[in-house]
């Protein structure tokens, strides 16, 4: 008897302790909303939230899911109901469909690296892989997504590596030649990201950071941790980064000894689009040591802005293009997810990240072409995935 007493007091203080940190965790959180993101603790996406994701009938959401056993496809449009005779106005209907892919993932992954391999390597064949990824990934759900012009897709695990934007339903043919292609971390994300609004007074600016002056310490480290990887930077990489600024307008760009933490921390709060040329690493073996290489401003920096960083910082920019970006050991895809979730708890909600090295003159032509469609002197400025 004494020990059923016991245990059931401590019964009824185990409750009482949970209930406790139930409620200050609810309390923490409202009080801190950014807290809850920054755990990832979304909460679940609602039926009645679908609507609010998919505002118009030329956007389709892709959602991948990789299992042991198979791989499938979830898809979401907003199409337009039949019409009926005493209707003037065609309501529109929100459709989710779920796609067998027939692939499991120790079959998809040599697909995709070998076709990452061809296309970072310019190697001409890859037009054939190009279209076997298509014909398993996206021709599934043609027939829900032919008329669609903007595609949003939600990757998972190693898809986060397949280049959507290059696959080729046809010869000669991709699949950005067809439709805006965006990526998002989850819809769950995603409903988030669209919450996050940019200041009105903060909208007009871009900031660069290229070119930093690295520690010798930075570079022991770098050439020990990423052999495979060229640290050199471009020579010509600084006026290029002014032709891309200039081609947007209003700029503050910083160079050498400029591009260091400590303006990045204190700038981003004061931009609407923050670009970086240097160093960038995105690490799969260790996705939140992923970084970016910047001048060391002081002793206690190492020039290393890593992921677990970032999310600590309070930015308002509402685009980070990251146009030097390289992938280092594994292949998982965990590093482009989470350099994308790491600036989305900063506060930003849109990242534009190279996949492979891309010669400065070709990079600086496409950069500075997106940086003038979008630019605010435009009287009819487009979407950041139109401009790509």
């Amino acid at each position: 008897l004494p020990n059923e007493t016991r245990r059931s007091d401590l019964q009824d203080k185990l409750r009482r302790a949970r209930a406790a940190y139930a409620d200050f965790r609810q309390k923490m959180f409202s009080a801190n909303p950014g807290l809850k993101i920054a755990r990832g603790e979304l909460a679940p996406l609602k039926l009645d939230e679908m609507p609010s994701l998919i505002t118009d009938s030329a956007t389709a959401l892709l959602e991948y899911a990789i299992t042991e056993n198979n791989t499938y496809l979830f898809v979401l449009t907003a199409d337009k109901a039949p019409a009926k005779s005493s209707q003037r106005k065609r309501p529109t209907e929100i459709n989710l469909k779920v796609y067998t892919l027939e692939i499991r993932q120790h079959e998809l992954a040599p697909r995709v690296q070998q076709l990452e391999q061809l296309l970072s390597s310019r190697a001409e064949n890859f037009h054939e892989h190009a279209r076997e990824l298509y014909d398993l990934l996206i021709k599934p759900a043609e027939d829900q997504i032919a008329l669609k012009t903007k595609l949003i897709i939600v990757p998972d695990g190693l898809l986060w590596r397949v280049p959507f934007e290059a696959l080729q339903p046809s010869e000669d043919h991709y699949l950005v030649d067809q439709a805006q292609v965006s990526y998002a971390p989850s819809l769950t994300s995603l409903r988030e990201m669209r919450k996050q609004r940019v200041p009105v007074s903060r909208l007009n600016s871009l900031v660069a950071f290229g070119n930093p002056e690295l520690s010798q310490g930075f570079k022991r480290r770098f050439e020990l941790a990423y052999a495979g990887i060229k640290l050199e930077s471009p020579g010509e990489q600084e006026e290029e980064l002014k032709r891309m600024a200039t081609s947007y307008g209003t700029n503050r760009l910083y160079v050498g000894s400029q591009a260091s933490e400590d303006r990045v921390k204190s700038d981003i709060s004061r931009a609407r689009i923050v670009h970086f040329a240097g160093p960038i690493v995105l690490d799969d073996m260790s996705p939140m040591s992923s970084f970016m290489g910047l001048s060391s401003a002081t002793a206690q920096q190492d020039g290393f802005l890593q992921l677990r960083e970032i999310m600590d910082l309070q930015s308002t920019s509402e685009l980070v293009v990251a146009s030097t970006a390289e992938q280092s050991t594994g292949f998982s895809g965990d590093a482009a997810l989470g350099f994308s979730w790491a600036w989305f708890v900063a506060g930003t909600p849109a990242t534009l990240v190279s996949r492979w090295e891309v010669e400065p003159p070709t990079s600086s032509t496409l950069l500075s072409g997106f940086y003038s469609s979008i630019k605010p002197a435009n009287r009819h400025r487009v979407s950041k995935a139109r401009a790509l």
